[in-house]
Order: structure tokens, then sequence, then C-alpha cells
């Protein structure tokens, strides 16, 4: 039986983390099934669910404090501290990344300051490994391991599975995360292991409009009139602003789609969930990430083509971390 229906589940993977008798599996699509009747167990997992049975309000008190406003018929910012434009400024991560590089590069001064041991990403697999269109959890251990996550956000991905082996192994973690996969490690702390409060270091979460479902993968090949099978790897971002949508072939063969007509398919493969979300600016991390794009004057190009995006720190930590980044240049 399905743990919550489909059309409620973020496929976060907080349940599977929480999940120490391995009672849950997985459906073709990544939805959490059991094979228990053990309810009081069964309610124990749903304590940590980002799909169903939760307080968007609660959440935001217990962050900020219960004066703290709350009005989800009316979209905008969110609690926050202050703002910045920012890019990296290391010109490779911030073409090979999204946003200007800019999750890529605090995680990364993260590293270099010896302020974490461990980073929670998302990669894809190549096609030897796995589906390259989909994405998968990735601990990086070091600076250098980060670059293997570029270009994969905004796929279905259960990262919080990860987040198991983190609290075994890790004593100082970041974690860039979708909103849905915030509000699953907030639960996890709250309900399943406490220590997560003190170990998770930072939290920078992308806005996050819609996500795609990893059939997307055969539209896109269709769209680049190759055969889907011959596909080595999936790039969803790089290169001038908004960037380019890439299809590295078995051969070695680069192939492109525009990335403006990409975004057209999150209409079409996006989850039920998606559409029910109460948070598309990730208002529960410390700092969140959203991408410019703001026109040249004339709507002529964009006014940042290398890429740049709005640092929305929104907890004391999150503004420290990125003021300190800023310093150190």
């Amino acid at each position: 039986m399905y743990l919550i229906p489909k059309e409620l589940c973020t496929r976060c993977g907080a349940c599977f983390a929480a999940d120490a008798k391995g009672v849950l599996s997985k459906d073709g699509e990544g939805f959490p099934i059991h094979d228990t009747n053990d309810a009081e167990y069964l309610d124990g997992l749903l304590k940590v669910c980002s799909g169903e049975n939760w307080n968007y309000k609660e959440l935001l008190q217990q962050q900020y404090g219960d004066a703290v406003e709350y009005d989800p018929g009316s979209p905008d910012i969110g609690q926050h501290l202050k703002i910045y434009l920012l890019s990296s400024a290391d010109k490779v991560w911030r073409d090979s990344g999204q946003s200007g590089g800019v999750t890529s590069t605090l995680l990364r001064h993260q590293f270099e300051k010896k302020k974490i041991d461990s980073a929670l990403a998302v990669r894809r697999p190549t096609s030897a490994s796995g589906n390259p269109f989909s994405s998968e959890p990735y601990i990086a251990r070091n600076a250098a391991e980060l670059s293997d996550s570029f270009g994969s956000k905004y796929t279905i991905c259960s990262s919080l599975e990860a987040v198991r082996q983190l609290s075994q192994e890790s004593n100082a973690f970041a974690a860039t995360l979708l909103p849905c996969q915030t509000v699953g490690l907030k639960r996890l702390a709250n309900d399943w292991d406490a220590t997560l409060k003190e170990k998770c270091k930072l939290i920078i979460g992308p806005y996050c409009g819609l996500n795609l479902e990893a059939g997307v993968g055969d539209a896109l090949a269709a769209a680049a009139g190759v055969p889907v099978d011959e596909v080595f790897t999936f790039k969803n971002r790089g290169g001038s602003f908004p960037g380019k949508t890439t299809l590295k072939m078995k051969s070695g063969e680069e192939v492109y789609v525009d990335r403006t007509a990409h975004r057209i398919l999150y209409r079409m493969y996006s989850p039920m969930r998606c559409y029910t979300c109460t948070d598309y600016g990730n208002e529960l991390a410390d700092v969140s990430v959203a991408d410019c794009w703001e026109m040249k004057k004339g709507g002529r190009g964009f006014r940042f083509p290398e890429g740049a995006a709005y640092v929305i720190c929104r907890t004391k930590r999150g503004l420290e971390h990125v003021q300190n980044a800023i310093r150190e240049g």
C-alpha cells in the first residue's frame, strides 16, 4: 500500500530516512509503498512527511517566532533580513552551475573554511549507472566533489533518504534543498533525530516553481532529434543565462535544446503535488536563491547574461555565511 496518496507525495525521501525497520520500498515512479500493518510505526513515519499532515504556519513560527507574518494567498518574498544580487567570482563555476553558480560557490566556501564536513546535494547519473534524466541524492565530502552536482536541479529526487547517513557520519553538514525537501528536513529534526538541528549548519534553497518528472527525457530527446537510449548524460543548465540544456551522447557529441523552450515542459511533466505547494520561495531555508531574469532596457537580452541570482538571507546564520563569502571574495 502507498504510505500516503500519490497526489500528495513530494517524494522528498524523509520517510525513508526515518524508516529504521525497512518497511518502505518504491514503486516504479519513486512513491513510497509499505508492507506492514503496524499503524503506530506508520504514524511515526508520517510525522516527518512533507506531503501531508503538517502545518506550514507552525513551522514558520518555530523558525521565526510567533509574530511571523503568514498569508498564503499573497505571494511575496517572505521573511528575510537582507537581499543581495550575486554571482560566483569563479568563471568556471559561474558558467557550469545554475543561477550564477551561487549555491555551489557558497557551499564550496563552507568547505574551504572548514565550517562543514559534507554537503547534501543532487546529481544526475550517467546512462551507464542509471537514467541520465533522473536525479539522485549525493553527499559531497569536499569542495571538489560539488562539481558533480552541476546542472542537476529541478527533477524529482528523494534527497532526504541520505539524511540517515548524514546523521550517522557527519557532525557539520550543509544542504541544498527544494522547498518541500526543506520542510522534510525540518520535520526530521523535530520528530526523528534532534541532533540534526545542530549538525545542519546551513540550508540553501532555490526558488521552485515546478519540478520535473524524469519522464521528460523522452520529450527532450525528441526535441533534439536524438534517440533517447543514446543519451549518456543530461545537464539542465550551464552557459550564458538562462543556460542551455545539454544532452551528451554516448558518441561524445553534445546536443543542445534551447532552455527557454525547455521551460514549457514544466507544465506538462510536473507532478500534481507541485500545484498545491505553499512555498515557492523556500522560506524555511537559511538562504534562498532566485534567478535574476531582469532584461536590458528595451527588452533585448538579459542584463546579466553571465548569470546572477537574488540571494535572500532569511536567518542570522544564513546572512553571516553570505556576508563572509562576499567579504572574502
